[in-house]
C-alpha cells in the first residue's frame, strides 16, 4: 500500500481528520485514477459523521472500477447511516461478490437485511459474521435477539450467555437473559438478570419496568 494511505490511516486512526484529509487529497491529486484514494476519503468522511458527504466519493472510486470491494462496502455503509436499508443491502452483497469475505461485512449486512424484514437472510449474515469472529459480541448479541423474536429461546440463552461472558458489562445481554427467563417462567432468575443489567447501567429503563413489574407480581402472588 502507497505511503500516503499508510499515513492517512494512521492519522484517521488518531482522530486526526484534517491531517488524514490532507493527506489523502494529496495522494488523490497524484492518482486521480486509482480509486483507493477516493475509498479512503469516503471512509474518513464516514469516520468523522459524514455519511452524506463520502456518498461522491465512493461513487468516483465505483466508476473508476466498478468492481472495487472497498469502495461497495463503504458506500454500504455511508447509505446505511443515512437509512437506506435496501439500497445498502445491494451495496454489501456487491462488496461480498467481489471478495470481502470479514465478518464485519456480514454483520452489516445482517443489519441491513433485518431492516427490510428479511430476518431469514439476517440470521444467517450475523451467524456467518460470528463464525469468522467468535469473539464479536455485537454480532453474537443481533443473531440472539433474532433468535429470541423468532421464539428460539434456549438458542437465544445461549447466545446471550456467551455475551455477557465475553463482555461481563453488557447490560442490554443481561436484560434479555431476563426477558427470555421470564418468558420462561423462572421469574426469580429474570429479576436477578434484570439487577445486574442495572447495575451496569443504571439508566437502564427497560430493565427497571421489567423489575417493577416482577416485583409487582410477586407482592400479589
Amino acid at each position: 500500500m502507497d505511503d500516503k494511505i499508510l499515513e492517512g490511516l494512521e492519522l484517521m486512526k488518531n482522530h486526526q481528520f484534517e491531517e488524514a484529509a490532507s493527506t489523502f487529497n494529496d495522494f488523490i491529486e497524484k492518482n486521480p485514477k486509482d480509486p483507493i484514494g477516493y475509498t479512503n476519503f469516503g471512509n474518513l468522511l464516514l469516520a468523522a459523521k459524514q455519511p452524506e458527504q463520502s456518498v461522491s466519493f465512493f461513487h468516483k472510486a465505483l466508476l473508476i472500477d466498478e468492481n472495487y470491494a472497498s469502495a461497495a462496502f463503504g458506500l454500504g455503509n455511508a447509505l446505511f447511516e443515512l437509512e437506506k436499508y435496501r439500497e445498502a443491502t445491494l451495496l454489501f452483497e456487491r462488496a461480498n461478490q467481489n471478495g470481502i469475505h470479514e465478518g464485519d461485512l456480514y454483520y452489516m449486512l445482517g443489519l441491513s437485511y433485518h431492516h427490510i424484514d428479511q430476518d431469514g437472510k439476517a440470521l444467517a449474515a450475523f451467524l456467518r459474521a460470528i463464525e469468522l469472529n467468535p469473539k464479536d459480541t455485537d454480532a453474537r448479541f443481533q443473531y440472539g435477539l433474532l433468535l429470541a423474536q423468532m421464539n428460539q429461546l434456549d438458542l437465544a440463552r445461549k447466545q446471550f450467555e456467551q455475551v455477557v461472558h465475553d463482555d461481563s458489562t453488557h447490560s442490554d445481554a443481561y436484560y434479555n437473559l431476563g426477558v427470555v427467563a421470564n418468558r420462561k417462567g423462572r421469574q426469580l432468575e429474570a429479576m436477578t438478570y434484570f439487577k445486574q443489567a442495572i447495575e451496569n447501567n443504571k439508566d437502564h429503563m427497560l430493565a427497571a419496568y421489567g423489575l417493577k413489574q416482577l416485583e409487582n407480581e410477586m407482592k400479589k402472588g
